[in-house]
């Protein structure tokens, strides 16, 4: 079983020659500057969206919850009693 996968694309005339001539001054071919490129920006967009970043004051705030003392409030309270009385399956 292979295990890679076909994709197509269709570009406009300007933008393959771009691609084209990048991809031959980079010393490679059209296929493997295209992935190489998809792959560089999934991975910085990857990266941006699945990272938390905080400024010092958030930080601050947020490292003071968690280690601050847990005090739920009267609707936290009911819903754990509820859970507590659920059947695990």
């Amino acid at each position: 079983m292979k295990n890679t996968q076909r994709f197509e694309m269709v570009l406009n005339t300007s933008d393959k020659y771009a691609i084209n001539l990048a991809a031959e001054l980079a010393g490679t071919t059209m296929a493997n500057f295209v992935r190489s490129a998809a792959k560089e920006k999934a991975r910085q967009i990857i990266d941006k969206e699945t990272r938390l970043s905080l400024n010092e004051e958030d930080f601050t705030k947020f490292a003071n919850a968690l280690s601050g003392g847990f005090k739920p409030n009267e609707a936290l309270k009911r819903a754990m009693e509820k859970a507590g009385n659920l059947e695990v399956a």
